[in-house]
């Protein structure tokens, strides 16, 4: 699912699910009765069919009560088909699990991707994994800026340079509705990983580059704090415009 979202093809979810299940049983048939394996695919089933019926079951006007309504009910979603084995091999309950999700679910993207830093690009067989990863960690955090320029109504004019014109508004100021999400100096490294991910995106028949990989690794390591220190202000925009 994520390998088809990163080349912008798009196809059946439950098909992706399907062969991904079969390869994986391909490979050990015995996964079949690994609990992490029953967990996360019911889990994802889970999120796929009741998620959408869930989160409809509530209209929530404000735009981030509405925010944490979409990530309990993805909470919810999953805890349908998971409950029963939760119960089997746990006799017992996460009585917690919509508390925790909702800080859980969003630091996710960036937890899972934050090992590229640490991706020995030198050598060939991992060069491709850290192409994959960056893909996948800049979508993530595109997609975070999507959702804030949605709840915002900061449309995007230029559906041509769409990603890079959601970039630029990032880091422009809307007076009376919201301060800019990132600095300039996130914009031009963020700007720097999009590039990149188009790269990977288009040019089918390149080879990497290893002095290419090794200069946005070591940017990320030197400026990544720099976007993460953004987020954290915007959040507490967020907190504050949600208290008043």
């Amino acid at each position: 699912i994520a390998v088809g979202k990163n080349i912008a093809k798009k196809s059946s979810i439950y098909n992706s699910m399907a062969a991904s299940a079969f390869v994986m049983l391909c490979y050990n048939p015995y996964f079949l009765w690994d609990v992490g394996f029953q967990l996360s695919y019911l889990a994802v089933v889970g999120i796929i069919v009741f998620q959408p019926v869930i989160y409809n079951w509530w209209f929530v006007k404000n735009k981030l009560a509405n925010e944490i309504w979409k990530l309990m009910a993805i909470s919810l979603a999953t805890q349908i088909l998971t409950f029963p084995i939760c119960i089997y091999y746990f006799p017992q309950f996460p009585n917690l699990f919509l508390l925790t999700n909702i800080i859980a679910v969003p630091l996710s993207s960036f937890i899972l991707y934050a090992e590229i830093v640490l991706v020995d690009v030198a050598i060939y067989e991992k060069q491709f994994l850290f192409a994959m990863r960056i893909q996948q960690f800049y979508t993530s955090i595109e997609d975070l800026f999507k959702q804030i320029a949605k709840s915002f109504e900061n449309h995007i004019e230029n559906m041509s340079h769409f990603h890079k014109e959601l970039l630029i508004r990032m880091n422009t100021e809307v007076p009376a509705v919201r301060p800019s999400v990132i600095s300039k100096e996130s914009l031009l490294l963020l700007d720097k990983v999009r590039a990149f991910r188009h790269f990977i995106r288009h040019a089918y028949d390149c080879e990497l580059s290893e002095s290419e990989l090794l200069i946005i690794q070591d940017r990320l390591k030197k400026e990544f704090s720099l976007v993460e220190s953004d987020l954290q202000k915007f959040r507490l925009f967020i907190q504050d415009l949600a208290s008043k």
